[in-house]
């Protein structure tokens, strides 16, 4: 699929999607989990979508946490890299119903880590998510190796074109689908 750039609507409602985005001030790139809102469609400005946003970070000085955010307009283009969908939950129940088992289960992925390094925390605990949402039947991965590999592979070439132009690619994983 070709890079993105223009402001169509990016996420499918009620999908769940491993992102990757870059963060300025480490040089980096984050890894979370989003759900955009079925309810709270592209903002009118065309710069934001509602949803539900989960990834670990270092906020503070010493250690690494699991975060949760939920706001109405999330600010995803200026710095996605990525989008993978992984599975549709909408079949789920509501977006709300969706956010709270999501936010039950992910809570208790540990972060493994501390400020030493912030790519190989944000990633694992990625992986790690999807393990755990595929034990509870959210979604299927039968091989995180080859999520992992394919996700690698994918983020790649999605930075060289973000580091270029600031476009970002959506695609969908061979690896993992709905249950």
């Amino acid at each position: 699929m070709p890079a993105r750039t223009a402001l169509e609507p990016i996420f499918e409602p009620g999908a769940l999607y491993a992102i990757l985005l870059y963060s300025k001030d480490d040089n980096h790139l984050e890894c979370a989990l989003f759900v955009p809102d079925v309810d709270e469609p592209e903002s009118a400005a065309g710069t934001g979508t509602g949803g539900f946003l989960c990834h670990c970070t270092n906020k503070t000085a010493t250690d690494w946490a699991y975060e949760l955010e939920t706001p109405k307009d999330i600010n995803l283009r200026s710095c996605l890299v990525l989008g993978v969908r992984l599975a549709n939950l909408a079949s789920l129940g509501s977006h709300a119903v969706v956010a709270l088992s999501l936010e039950e289960i992910l809570r208790n992925v540990p972060v493994w880590g501390n400020n030493h390094g912030s790519v190989p925390v944000s990633h694992d605990w990625l992986l790690d998510c999807i393990a755990a949402l595929h034990d509870v039947g959210f979604l299927q991965c039968e091989d995180i190796n080859a999520f992992e590999r394919e996700l690698v592979s994918a983020v790649k070439a999605s930075a060289i074109e973000y580091k270029e132009d600031k476009s970002f690619r959506i695609i969908s994983s061979r690896y993992c689908s709905d249950f």
